[in-house]
């Protein structure tokens, strides 16, 4: 399992140009764009991967700047509800550059309010949109 994360991630990270991003709005100093193509559904369950791009580099949280990120999203359509299973930040903008950071540990359910860039992608990624 662990080996079939590492080779996702590492295939997502050699396609930054290969995907189709799509704006999806701008919020403070970041926009946030995701790829259709990569909608994917199993019973009340979706995920997508999302880019995110920051105007400036935020603070230093890691050993190395990062001007963008990208996420896999996973919703649970019947609760409403994302989560991240998989990061990796690059030092340039729009995905590109020297991947700085990774994670492949799902992190923590979380709820987005109505209007919030989040819900839309949830709506996206689950068919209501």
């Amino acid at each position: 399992m662990r080996k079939a994360v590492l080779m996702m991630l590492l295939a997502v990270a050699s396609s930054s140009a290969a995907a189709d991003w799509l704006w999806v709005g701008v919020r403070e100093s970041t926009t946030t764009y995701f790829d259709f193509s990569t909608i994917s559904r199993a019973d009340n369950m979706a995920k997508l991967w999302k880019l995110i791009d920051y105007e400036t580099s935020p603070a230093q949280n890691f050993t190395k700047p990062y001007k963008s990120h990208k996420e896999r999203a996973e919703f649970d359509c019947e609760k409403r509800k994302m989560r991240h299973v998989a990061l990796i930040f690059y030092s340039n903008n729009m995905g590109e550059g020297e991947a700085v950071f990774t994670e492949n540990i799902p992190g923590a359910w979380t709820f987005h309010p109505a209007g919030s860039i989040d819900n839309f992608l949830l709506k996206i990624a689950c068919g209501k949109e």
